[in-house]
């Protein structure tokens, strides 16, 4: 990993990876810190080494490695949209849900044709996990003109759609809407429920509509996920947490974690509350720490418009 170029190839294999969960989570971060470790902080031209790095990063919950690095590329002299994507992204996974709305909306105003699109998606990431219902609905909007018409964007959509038919009482279209963005998503190996975490979301669904077998088929496929991609083991959770177990007689749809496991209010869209099992919570440890550690404000940016 010598080169800009072998770096930049590293960082596109090790993202198809995370989408397919090909590599457990583990192994994913140390590859990415390699790849973070040779990568200059200053460039003369955009890169998109480290925004593909800072996905896999906070895919594989391992965030902190990367915030120092930020930093210091915050104060370069003319930020860019990747620069902002990666702030965004590292910001969401930190719970820093004001600082990652304002990140991602920089990244958009900055992105040209090349950052449209995971600028897009970032921001809807931030808008579900806000629950900023005109964010959400103004990103719909546009997206039937502006965003291109690949499964990425198409199941950012999709889960957008689902999120505002919950908002609005229609959980059975919403269900509907996870479900095909699902199967599209396995159809690709696109199997990651960090990224596109459908499946927690449907079995919340499928709960609420009374729908039992579907709801615990689906979370023993995430559980399954979950032990592949190498997350700790539900009873090893943070503050002592043990989730509810079809085993033990009880109901395997948790609500929501403990008080004590929340790094922030966690509303339907957040994957921690929406994960009946409960694996994600070993995240908000990770997080925690990382949040410790808060980012130097960037100085302020001129914007077009």
């Amino acid at each position: 990993m010598e080169t800009s170029g072998a770096r930049e190839l590293a960082a596109v294999l090790i993202n198809a990876a995370v989408l397919s969960g090909a590599l457990p989570a583990p192994d994913i971060a140390a590859l990415a810190g390699r790849i973070l470790e040779r990568e200059p902080v200053a460039s003369a031209y955009p890169r998109t080494t480290l925004p593909l790095v800072a996905l896999a990063l906070y895919a594989a919950d391992a965030v902190d490695g990367i915030n120092t690095r930020l930093s210091g590329e915050q104060h370069a002299d003319r930020p860019n949209a990747g620069v902002h994507a990666e702030n965004a992204l590292i910001q969401l996974a930190c719970g820093r849900l004001t600082q990652a709305g304002e990140q991602a909306g920089r990244a958009a105003r900055l992105a040209d044709a090349d950052w449209r699109e995971p600028a897009g998606v970032i921001r809807a990431a931030v808008a579900m996990e806000t629950g900023n219902t005109p964010l959400m609905e103004g990103l719909l909007a546009d997206s039937a003109k502006r965003w291109p018409a690949n499964l990425a964007m198409t199941a950012m959509r999709q889960l957008l759609v689902a999120s505002l038919d919950v908002r609005g009482g229609r959980d059975a279209d919403a269900l509907e809407s996870l479900l095909a963005c699902g199967r599209q998503l396995e159809a690709a190996d696109w199997r990651n429920s960090t990224l596109f975490p459908w499946r927690p979301r449907a079995i919340v669904l499928h709960q609420r509509l009374g729908e039992v077998a579907p709801a615990l088929a689906l979370a023993e496929e995430e559980l399954a996920w979950a032990r592949r991609w190498a997350a700790p083991p539900p009873s090893a959770g943070p503050c002592g947490c043990v989730p509810c177990c079809p085993a033990a007689g009880a109901s395997p749809y948790c609500a929501s974690p403990p008080p004590s496991c929340a790094r922030r209010p966690i509303g339907w869209n957040s994957p921690v509350r929406c994960s009946s099992w409960g694996w994600r919570w070993a995240a908000a440890r990770k997080r925690r720490r990382c949040c410790a550690r808060p980012l130097t404000s960037p100085p302020p940016v001129a914007h077009p418009g």
